[in-house]
C-alpha cells in the first residue's frame, strides 16, 4: 500500500529540483515501511481494526480541528514522498552490527587516546530525517519520536 502514487512522488521531487533515479514503486514501499514503524507515535488509532497501514486514523486533531477519519493528511503524503527521495540514496532503516563503534568524539595525540560515541553514526543508531519530522510533527502525539515539548517555569 502507499499514500502516494509514482506520479505524486515525481511531482513532489520535481518541485524541489530533485531527480529520482530508483524504481519509484520500490522507494515508496521503503518509505511506507519506515512510516508504518511509527505506529506508537501517531495521534489517535487506526480507523478500522485490521487495516493494513497506520492511516487513516480516528481521533486525530490537526491544529485543534478534528481531522476526517476517511482522509490521509497531505503532510503524511509529503513525508512519504520525502522519505522515498531519501531512500533513493540511503537506507531508511539500516541494520547495525552489534559492537560496531560509533564516530570519534575525542582524540588525543600524545599517549594516543581515541574515544568513540556509544552508537554507530553518533548519538543515534537510526537516521533522523529532519524534513520528514517537520512534516509529521502535527500528526504525532506530544513528546513522541524525539520531538518533545515541555514548559519551563522560572522560580
Amino acid at each position: 500500500m502507499s499514500y502516494i502514487t509514482d506520479a505524486e512522488l515525481e511531482e513532489y521531487a520535481a518541485a524541489r529540483g530533485i531527480t529520482v533515479t530508483g524504481t519509484k514503486s520500490h522507494l515508496r514501499v521503503k518509505a511506507m515501511d519506515f512510516l508504518n514503524g511509527m505506529e506508537d507515535q501517531w495521534q489517535g488509532t487506526r480507523a478500522v481494526d485490521g487495516q493494513a497501514d497506520d492511516w487513516p486514523r480516528k481521533g486525530v486533531k490537526l491544529y485543534g480541528v478534528d481531522f476526517p477519519v476517511d482522509q490521509i493528511p497531505q503532510a503524511l503524503k509529503d513525508a512519504q514522498a520525502q522519505l522515498s527521495i531519501e531512500a533513493d540514496s540511503q537506507s531508511l532503516q539500516p541494520t547495525l552490527s552489534p559492537g560496531a563503534t560509533g564516530t570519534v568524539t575525542s582524540e588525543k595525540v600524545d599517549v594516543i587516546s581515541v574515544t568513540y560515541s556509544e552508537r554507530p553514526g553518533g548519538g543515534s543508531s537510526m537516521p533522523f530525517f529532519t524534513a520528514v519530522r517537520a512534516l509529521l510533527r502535527p500528526l504525532l502525539r506530544p513528546g513522541s519520536g524525539g520531538i518533545s515539548s515541555f514548559s519551563l517555569t522560572r522560580i
